[in-house]
């Protein structure tokens, strides 16, 4: 795939969705207020996939709780979970 731009990486990675305004810059998103698991998950993910079981070695989690902080942070918003369990900002 050519790349050209951010939009293009995005495309790539599935993460352009209908409606979603594109272009070259990177803005934060505000988010409602974290947990603190919620906030390690989030300082662990990148732009770059992470599969669960790379996100619990990282951040020492228990696998039932690491499962339940991604499925809300999912909910919010927050992440996305590609195929594979994997795991984006």
């Amino acid at each position: 795939m050519l790349v050209e731009n951010t939009d293009d990486i995005m495309e790539g990675l599935g993460l352009n969705f209908p409606g979603m305004e594109k272009n070259d810059t990177f803005i934060e998103k505000e988010f409602s207020p974290m947990s603190d698991s919620e906030k390690r998950v989030y300082e662990i993910l990148g732009e770059y996939p992470l599969h669960i079981d790379e996100i619990k070695v990282k951040g020492n989690f228990k696998t039932g709780d690491l499962s339940g902080t991604l499925t809300k942070m999912e909910l919010k918003g927050i992440v996305k979970q590609l195929p594979g369990k994997m795991f984006v900002r």
